[in-house]
Formats: structure tokens, C-alpha cells, sequence
């Protein structure tokens, strides 16, 4: 049975052209409307003309013209005075900031109305906001610029048999290029995807789908949709329905939207719940919570005029949501905080204002009620003299998270709690005077004024420099009595930077000369004790209530190793050291000459090679020896092999590695393996096997993981927008220093 298909591009901005052809043989024209600009009809062959030119008949690069409307085709008949042509072979319909081409079509030029037959436009240009592909055995109509097509298939894939697509019942495209679509089915290759919506409105713009359903010993059998889709505004706006079943845990949906305006503002915020969850949670405890959410809100804005504005809100229902459907952000981000801070700078001063509340009570953090502040930064004074300023005062309040505040010897549940809140995070015993001093508001006025006179000696800068510190508290630990806390500091900075050139090539590492940059600093820093109070009659709000008396010798050396690649100048290593010597080691760093010496690396050996690495190394205390290390590598073998590899140690804590492989064994398939170790208990943490398929403009994989952390096995077959990068990013700790790294470059 034959079957015709019809195709129709609509674009948001979709360049009108004009087709020029040879000269035609002959014309005429046609009155059109009473008020109407007639048409004018041309063709290279036969033309016909009725004698009250009611009708006509054309052949051979016919072209009629009627305003802004220009049709062109093999053969026409028409009806001027109607406004109305029938079209056929090579038909061509060009509009302002429209075209279409098919094979006939009935036209009315007055009322913009185009029924189509076997329409088949194709489009590669990328750069159009939106571009939808329709198609329908049953016909198309058009009318003042809005399309309607029956038992039709829609798709923003160009290609003549889309990789995926929607079946719709109906679909109406409206001249802002809204959609609206009744009964709708998802393809994928054919293949129907796993929902049905009876009705959907899609708004201007290309739509992004993903999809993934699996099983998990966890959540049990599961399937989840994300829609994420441009809204019409005048910014860069997207909005992401996110619809979810467990069926372990009951359905879980939520609505999300990202948004950001040139270098001014930029947000997202979400709510994403499961209202009816009665599984187990994390090492199958279950928190006591039936209704499980998140709220977020994210935002930030910059201001050419100095403003600054930062706004985190994060709100989970339990403590153990966001680590059981939020893995990524637990293992890899911090702590969610809840804050409005606001900031204005201006030449060489800022201030700010900051509130903060805890609306987690799973959480250890502290309030501020608000506070506010102004800073000063190398004000000249005259005479060479700089004066540094910090001021910051304002409400503060200490909240402890719910579970350690149980008293031990009360509450008879309190260890069944604590073993549930442990799975979450580590949190130390609670003293008395944490207990005293919780939940107690205390205004605090805390002044920092330092003056400097920096000067050059022959190749160094120095800097000496002396201070003030001033900090008052409306209450003690002990009772409500205000006091003052004073310290006197003074010291000075000396740095320099020496460079010297080299004569070194090699066509292995790419290097074309080596210059090398040598930059050490010196800080001697001298504080006083403080008089007025004790620190240990102090509400512990955060590090200013544990100043204390101090020496200390802060010792910098930074080497830089630069050459020049593809033209452009980098740091193939970089190699920074630091640490600080105590001269009163007893009083200042517990018996210790100097702290740890922290050792920063970033290399770039060759093209397609990083490493960067992060350690502390204790080469004088009591336990020498490596107290941190942690490394991280991206390297790209070749067009087929890539990799990304890490290793993390701390001392009497974990010892754990992560590795990604990745291996492309055909232009379209890659082969990704993934693996976190925990070397100190010989057990792997995390593992997952995924294999993709590219498609034009959405992979495909399938994937087998098994998260031992949370004690989880998943088979799931995921559908995303192409997005498949080379090499994969690893996991945990080495994630987030290998990107935080490639962030900085």
C-alpha cells in the first residue's frame, strides 16, 4: 500500500530567499481582491488566460507573485480573483522569514491558508534556535502561520528517518513556534519508549529528553523522564519536568528551571519529591520520613556597578535524600548551606551583608543573623603608608545538629538514632560547653586595622606592617555579660621572583624553549595574646573566637616551567610548596618545628596528558611520613583509548583509588569502565560498566553498576543527548580536584 509522507520545517528565524530563474517567455497578470495588490503570474511555456481572467492554467518555471508571497512550480491552475492556485512538481513557497518546498499544494494567498502533499524539506543548519520536523500519511494544512497535521510523527532530527521521535494523534505548531501535541508516544529507533501522555505543551525552543529504566536491589524496578525545554523568553531560560516511578519507593516527580542573562545573572532552581516512600534508606535504616523532598534555589548575580549577589537555598526532608537520589552532588560537592549574601565593592573598599539560617537539622553549622561588614583593601595614607581594614559584626548563633544533642543517659533510643545518622556523616561526641553554648544568639563586633609601608630593597619587596584587633560580645559561655577581647600583631612580608630562559626542544613533549620561573615568599607573622577575656569562656561560633597568641613563619616557593604550544605560552609544571615554622613550637604547634609541607603539582607533559596531585608531608613531627596524598590524571592514549586514574590517601583514615576507561570500538560505540577501590578494607566501592550508542543527536547506552556504599545494583538502559565525552570523568575525591583544576585553566 502506498504511503505518502509529508515533511514541514519550522524555524524561529528562517531566512527568506528568492529564487531567481531565466526569463520567462511570458506574463500576465491577474486582478486580485478589492484592496488586495493583484498577482502577477509568469511562465517559460504554455499560458492560458480564461477571457474575464476569472481562471488560468501555466507550465514551464511558472511563478506567481502576490505581495510578499512568491510561489514557484512546474505546473499551476489558479483562480485569481479567488486568490487561490493549485501547484505541482518542484513546488516552492517563499515567504518573509519562511519557506517551503513540495511536490503540490493548494494555496491562498490572501488568507495565508497552504494544504500540502508529499512535502519533503530538509535543513542541516544547526545555528536556528528550533527547527521541527513533521510528517503525516493524511495532509497538512496552514493557516496565518499556524500548521495542524493528523496521525502525525514530529522530531527535531533532520534525517529522513529520525532517530527518534513523537507520535502524536494531533499537532498544532503555532506562529511562535509553541506546540501543541494530543496523544503523544516517544520513539527511540522505532521503538516505543515505556509512557503515553494524553496532552503536552512544548514551548519555543529544542526540547532535550532523557530517559533511563532499570532495576535496582534498592528502588526495585524504576523508569525516569526528564524534559528539559527552552521557554520563551528574551533571556537564556529552560525549564525540566523530571517524572519518576520506584517500585520500591512509589512515584517521585519535580519541576526545575535554569536561567542566565550575559554576564549579569545566573540561577537554577528545583523540587523534586517522593511523597509516598516507605523503603528502606542507606544501609537499611529508614529515617522516619513518608513525604521525601528537595527544594533548591541557586542564584547569582553580577553587576557592572559593583553588585554582587549570591543566594543557596537547600532544603531535604531527611538527612539521607540527598546521598540515596543525589549521589553525584553528597559525594562530590559541600555541605548545602542556606544564605543570602550581598556585596558591593568600589575601587580599593567592599561591604557586605550576609544572612544565614539552617534549615537542615541534620547539620552542624552556624547561623548569621544577619552579619554585615566593610573592608579596606592597601588604602594609601600618604608618605608610601597602606592601611588594611576588616570590620564585620552582627547576630551569630551556634546550631549542633539534632542527634548530638541527645543526651545519652535520657533518651533510650539514642544510640538506635545515632547508628542511623553515622551512615550520613561523622560526627564527634558533643562537649558540655558545645551543649552550653548551642542555640544561643550572640552579637559580636569583630575589627581587624593594619597599617603597612611596603618599600623595594635591590630584587625584593618588603612589607612591614602592624596591627590592631578588636572584638566585643554582647554575652559569655557563662552568663550575659559583655566583654571586649583585644590583640595586638605586627611582622612583615618579603617576596621576589627570578626567571631564567633555556635553550631545550623536544618534539616528544612538544617543548620549544623552557622559561623558568622561581617566585618564594616569606611572611613573618607575630600575635599577641589576648586581654579582656579567655578563649574558653567563648561561645565557639567559628576560627575568630579561637585567636590566640602565635609566631609563625609562613615559608612559599612556587616554580613555574613554561614553553610555547600551537602559539600560545603554558605552564608544562607547576610546582608550588608551602609551610610554616613555629620558633615557639611548644606554645604554638603542639612540641612541632613546622607543619606539614604541602606540595602542589600540575603538569602538562604532553598534548592529551594532565596530572595534577595534592599531598602534606610530615618531615619533622613525631609521625613522619606521607599524612595526605591525592593525585589525579586525564590522558588521551589515542582517537580510541582514554583514561582518567586517581589515588587518594589519609593517614589512619582511607586509602582508595578510581579509574575510567575508556575504548571506542566504533565511530558510533564507545565502551566505558569505571572503578572506585577502598585499598585500606581490599573492597571496591563503586563499579560500573556502560556501553554507548551514538546516534545523531542522542546516545544510547546500557549500563551495570554496583554502589557498594549504598549497598545498590543497577541495570539500567539510559537515552540522553549526545553528550558522550572523551576521556570520562572519575569519581569522589579525584573528581573534584582533577575538574576544579581544569576550571581554573
Amino acid at each position: 500500500m502506498h504511503r505518502t509522507f509529508i515533511f514541514i520545517v519550522l524555524s524561529i528565524v528562517l531566512p527568506a530567499r528568492v529564487f531567481a530563474g531565466e526569463k520567462n517567455e511570458s506574463e500576465t497578470s491577474a486582478p486580485g481582491p478589492d484592496g488586495e495588490e493583484k498577482a502577477t503570474i509568469e511562465a517559460d511555456g504554455l499560458m492560458e488566460m480564461a477571457l474575464d481572467q476569472s481562471s488560468f492554467a501555466a507550465a514551464g518555471n511558472v511563478r506567481i507573485k502576490a505581495g510578499r508571497t512568491l510561489i514557484e512550480a512546474d505546473r499551476a491552475m489558479g483562480w485569481p480573483v479567488r486568490s487561490e492556485a493549485y501547484v505541482e512538481g518542484n513546488v516552492r513557497i517563499t515567504r518573509p522569514k519562511e519557506q517551503f518546498t513540495c511536490e503540490r499544494a493548494f494555496v491562498n494567498w490572501e488568507s495565508r491558508e497552504v494544504v500540502f502533499e508529499e512535502f519533503s524539506v530538509r535543513s542541516r543548519d544547526k545555528s536556528k534556535p528550533l527547527t521541527w520536523y513533521v510528517a503525516t500519511p493524511l495532509g497538512m494544512s496552514m493557516s496565518d502561520g499556524t500548521v495542524i497535521a493528523k496521525d502525525a510523527t514530529a522530531s527535531n532530527c533532520d534525517y529522513a528517518v529520525p532517530h527518534q521521535y513523537l507520535r502524536v494523534r494531533e499537532i498544532v505548531i503555532k506562529p511562535n513556534n509553541d506546540i501543541v501535541v494530543k496523544g503523544v508516544t516517544y520513539y527511540v529507533r522505532g521503538v516505543p519508549a515505556p509512557f503515553y501522555l494524553p496532552a503536552m505543551i512544548i514551548p519555543a525552543g529544542r526540547p532535550s529528553f532523557r530517559t533511563s529504566f532499570g532495576h535496582s536491589s534498592r528502588l526495585g524496578t524504576f523508569g525516569t523522564l526528564d524534559t528539559t525545554l527552552k521557554l520563551p523568553v528574551d533571556f537564556d531560560a529552560n525549564a525540566t519536568v523530571k517524572l519518576g516511578y520506584f517500585s520500591e519507593r512509589g512515584p517521585g516527580y519535580g519541576l526545575g528551571v535554569d536561567y542566565k542573562t550575559p554576564l549579569i545573572t545566573r540561577g537554577e532552581a528545583e523540587y523534586y519529591t517522593l511523597p509516598h516512600d516507605a523503603g528502606e534508606d542507606v544501609e537499611g535504616q529508614h529515617m522516619g520520613e513518608v513525604h521525601r523532598y528537595r527544594a533548591k534555589w541557586l542564584h547569582s548575580m553580577d553587576s557592572p556597578a559593583g553588585w554582587e549577589l549570591d543566594v543557596e537555598l537547600q532544603k531535604y526532608s531527611d538527612a539521607g535524600f540527598e546521598r540515596e537520589f543525589f549521589k553525584s552532588e553528597y559525594f562530590n560537592d559541600k555541605q548545602p548551606e542556606d544564605r543570602v549574601y550581598l556585596k558591593y565593592s568600589h575601587d580599593d573598599w567592599a561591604a557586605f551583608a550576609e544572612g544565614k539560617i539552617r534549615l537542615n537539622e541534620y547539620l552542624d553549622q552556624t547561623e548569621h543573623l544577619p552579619v554585615a561588614g566593610v573592608r579596606s583593601f592597601s588604602h594609601p595614607l600618604g608618605s608610601g603608608f597602606l592601611w588594611t581594614s576588616n570590620t564585620e559584626f552582627g547576630f551569630l548563633r551556634r546550631r549542633l545538629s539534632e542527634i548530638r544533642r541527645l543526651p545519652t543517659d535520657t533518651d533510650a533510643t539514642y544510640n538506635e538514632r545515632r547508628e542511623k545518622w553515622d551512615a550520613f556523616q561523622d560526627l564527634p561526641p558533643v562537649t558540655s560547653d558545645e551543649l552550653m553554648g548551642a542555640d544561643r544568639t550572640v552579637f559580636r563586633l569583630d575589627t581587624i586595622q593594619e597599617v603597612s609601608r611596603p618599600f623595594a630593597f635591590k630584587m625584593f619587596k618588603v612589607e612591614p606592617f602592624a596591627g590592631v584587633r578588636e572584638t566585643f560580645y554582647d554575652k559569655t559561655l557563662d552568663d550575659d555579660r559583655s566583654l571586649w577581647r583585644s590583640q595586638f600583631f605586627y611582622g612583615s612580608r618579603l617576596s621576589t621572583s627570578m626567571y631564567e630562559m633555556y635553550d631545550v626542544d623536544s618534539r616528544l613533549f612538544n617543548i620549544n624553549g623552557v622559561r623558568h620561573i622561581v617566585t618564594p615568599d616569606i611572611l613573618y607573622i607575630s600575635k599577641s595574646d589576648t586581654w579582656g577575656v579567655n578563649r574558653h569562656e567563648l561561645i565557639q561560633l567559628d576560627e575568630t573566637d579561637a585567636v590566640k597568641e602565635e609566631d609563625k613563619v609562613a615559608l612559599r616557593l612556587r616554580n613555574q616551567f613554561q614553553t610555547r604550544r600551537n602559539g600560545k605560552v603554558v605552564d608544562f609544571l607547576d610546582l608550588s610548596m608551602e609551610t610554616d615554622a613555629y620558633p615557639d613550637k611548644e606554645r604554638d604547634n603542639a612540641g612541632e618545628q613546622f607543619s606539614n609541607l604541602r606540595v602542589d603539582t600540575r603538569m602538562r607533559p604532553m598534548d592529551g596528558l594532565k596530572i595534577f596531585s595534592l599531598a602534606d608531608y610530615d618531615f619533622t613531627g613525631q609521625n613522619k611520613g606521607l599524612s595526605f596524598f591525592n593525585v589525579g590524571s586525564d590522558v588521551e592514549l589515542s582517537e580510541r583509548w582514554s583514561a582518567s586514574v586517581g589515588h587518594t590517601y589519609e593517614r589512619g583514615y582511607d586509602t582508595y583509588g578510581t579509574f575510567s576507561v575508556a575504548y571506542r570500538l566504533r565511530p558510533n560505540w564507545t565502551a566505558v569502565v569505571t572503578n572506585e577501590r577502598d585499598w585500606k578494607n581490599h573492597r571496591s566501592l563503586d563499579e560500573r560498566v556502560e556501553l554507548v550508542r551514538d546516534f545523531h543527536e542522542f546516545s544510547l547506552s546500557v549500563a551495570f553498576e554496583d554502589d557498594q556504599r549504598t549497598h545498590d545494583r543497577t541495570v539500567s538502559v539510559n537515552l540522553a543527548p549526545k553528550s558522550v565525552t572523551m576521556p570520562p570523568r572519575p569519581g569522589s575525591f579525584v573528581k573534584k580536584l582533577v575538574e576544579s583544576r581544569d576550571d581554573e585553566e
